[in-house]
């Protein structure tokens, strides 16, 4: 779980996983995240995705690339 925290803030939100998961445990209070155990889910899911969409709209083409590659092989070094 931590390792895929921290690829998607260093690898999208330009922050170390640490930062983002401070926010993202500050955000059930603000109810745009809910909770469960070790686990965030983004709600509600119209808001995630503008949001989402937002942030995606603000990176370079190669940002976003890189990110793909870069998950895509931190996913099967899993199996």
């Amino acid at each position: 779980m931590a390792a895929q925290l921290d690829l998607v803030a260093e690898g999208l939100a330009r922050q170390s996983g640490d930062e983002m998961y401070e926010h993202l445990s500050a955000a059930p209070k603000h109810e745009l995240v809910d909770r469960r155990g070790s686990f965030f889910r983004a709600q509600p899911l119209p808001i995630a995705a503008f949001l989402g969409a937002r942030r995606i709209e603000l990176l370079r083409t190669e940002t976003i690339l890189r990110f793909i590659e870069s998950a895509r092989t931190t996913w099967f070094a899993r199996f």
